[in-house]
């Protein structure tokens, strides 16, 4: 009788393992389809389809930069573009942008170390634009995603590579001119 005990508590407990397992999985599926299919998010939390975004730049008049930003930070994203951090907000709060600085087709944050306090940067998000100036350039250890952190104020956050340091990352945060 015992025996049977074990074998419908163990049963039992692979049945559950099993529903959880699968309801965990279907809602990641889920959640991945909905990012797929919705790009941006308007101030207003409503869902916005992508082609309704027709500007979408990054200018930093300094180093010369000029280049359309896409949502994403796969190397196929940065490699013709500038990528945006989909967990971070597209206006309001501490958007975040990365962008090679070497090694791809378009480098566009090559000469992020150039960048000082006080330089304008220039964003444009649909019909609305920002201007923001530079209050730190550093680098920051690859894993230390902290600058993207959300905020209430108005930032603007750069990140790419360091050259030969594969372990670094150069990090440059600009606050909103009001």
């Amino acid at each position: 009788m015992k025996d049977h005990t074990k074998t419908y508590v163990s049963l039992l407990t692979l049945f559950i393992a099993l529903v959880i397992f699968v309801q965990t999985n279907v809602l990641t599926i889920m959640i991945f389809e909905l990012k797929g299919t919705t790009k941006q998010v308007a101030q207003t939390g409503e869902i916005e389809p992508e082609e309704k975004i027709k500007e979408w730049k990054l200018k930093i008049p300094k180093i010369d930069v000029s280049g359309n930003i896409e949502e994403g930070t796969e190397e196929e994203t940065i490699n013709n573009s500038i990528g945006h951090f989909t967990n971070t907000p597209y206006l309001d709060g501490n958007v975040g942008l990365i962008a090679g600085c070497y090694g791809y087709k378009e480098n566009y944050f090559a000469d992020l170390e150039k960048l000082e306090q006080g330089d304008v940067i220039l964003y444009q998000y649909g019909d609305q634009k920002k201007e923001y100036k530079v209050i730190h350039n550093n680098i920051i250890d690859q894993k230390d995603w902290s600058y993207l952190s959300s905020t209430n104020e108005n930032k603007l956050t750069l990140i790419t590579g360091v050259v030969n340091e594969p372990e670094k990352r150069r990090c440059v945060q600009a606050e909103e001119i009001k």
